[in-house]
C-alpha cells in the first residue's frame, strides 16, 4: 500500500499540507527528528526540539536526532527529505538510504499518526511561544530588576512599621517616577505580577493540556479535531 493510497482508505484531513512541508535539505533552520529504533526509519521532523521530545515521550522504541541537516551532509543525497513523507527514508552508520513507498496498512498509519501530530505540536509551540514572547520586555537582564523589586514589594509588605527607602532601591525609583509612596508602589508591582503569572500559568496550562490530548491520540482522524479544540479555546478565553 502506497501512502496516497492509504491516505484514501482512512479518509482523514491532513494539517501538513504541501505548502508548509519542512523540506529538511534546503531549510535554513535547525531541523529536529525523531527515528524507530530497530529500522532507523525516519518517523517525525520538527523545528521545535520540543515536538520532538513529547513525540519521543508518546512512541515505544524510538531515539532522536537534534540540528540534522545542521550536523550531517543532507546535500549529498539524491533524493528529497520532506516531513509530509520522511518515512521514506532512513538513517544509519551516517548514511542516508531510500525506501519505496509501499508498507502495510499498520505501518503507514503510524507513519502518518506521527506527521499529524508533530503538524499540531508546532503549531501549539508557535502560539505559545508568540504569547510568552508578548510578555517579554527584551531588555537585557529587565526580567531579574523585576524579580527584585517583586521581592522588596514583598518585604515592604510583611512590614508594618516605617519602612527605609534606602534598602529598596528598585522599588523607591518605581515610586518615584509613579509620584506614590513606597507602600503603593509595593501594592502596584504586586498586582502587575499577579497578572503577569495569571498570563504565564494560562499558557502552560494550554501546553500540558494540549501536549496530552495529543500524545494519547490513538487516532489519526481525530487530530483535526483536537487542532481545531485549541484553536477555539485559545480564541474564547483569549488564553493563546
Amino acid at each position: 500500500m502506497t501512502s496516497e493510497e492509504f491516505k484514501n482508505q482512512v479518509k482523514y484531513k491532513s494539517i501538513t499540507s504541501e505548502t508548509n512541508a519542512i523540506d529538511i535539505k534546503n531549510d535554513p533552520s535547525e531541523v529536529h527528528s525523531l527515528f524507530d529504533n530497530e529500522t532507523n526509519r525516519l518517523l517525525a521532523v520538527s523545528r521545535w526540539t520540543y515536538t520532538i521530545s513529547a513525540l519521543n515521550e508518546a512512541n515505544e522504541n524510538t531515539y532522536s536526532r537534534h540540528c540534522l541537516n545542521k550536523i550531517y551532509d543532507l546535500k549529498s543525497s539524491n533524493f528529497e527529505v520532506i516531513s509530509t513523507k520522511c518515512f521514506l527514508v532512513r538513517f544509519y552508520n551516517d548514511k542516508w538510504e531510500k525506501d519505496e513507498d509501499n508498507f502495510t496498512f499498520d505501518e503507514l498509519y503510524n507513519f502518518h499518526l506521527n506527521i499529524e501530530k508533530a503538524a499540531v505540536l508546532d503549531y501549539l509551540n508557535f502560539r505559545i511561544n508568540l504569547h510568552r514572547r508578548s510578555m517579554l520586555n527584551g531588555l537585557l537582564l529587565q526580567e531579574p530588576i523585576y524579580n527584585f523589586k517583586q521581592q522588596e514589594a514583598e518585604e515592604i509588605q510583611k512590614n508594618s512599621e516605617i519602612v527605609d527607602e534606602t534598602n529598596f532601591p528598585f522599588l523607591r525609583e518605581y515610586a518615584e517616577s509613579k509620584n506614590i509612596d513606597l507602600k503603593t508602589a509595593a501594592k502596584e508591582v504586586l498586582i502587575q505580577i499577579k497578572i503577569y503569572k495569571t498570563r504565564l500559568n494560562n499558557t502552560e496550562t494550554m501546553r500540558l493540556k494540549y501536549k496530552n490530548l495529543i500524545k494519547e491520540c490513538n487516532d489519526i482522524t481525530k487530530m483535526d479535531s483536537i487542532f481545531n479544540q485549541f484553536l477555539r479555546e485559545s480564541s474564547m478565553y483569549a488564553r493563546i
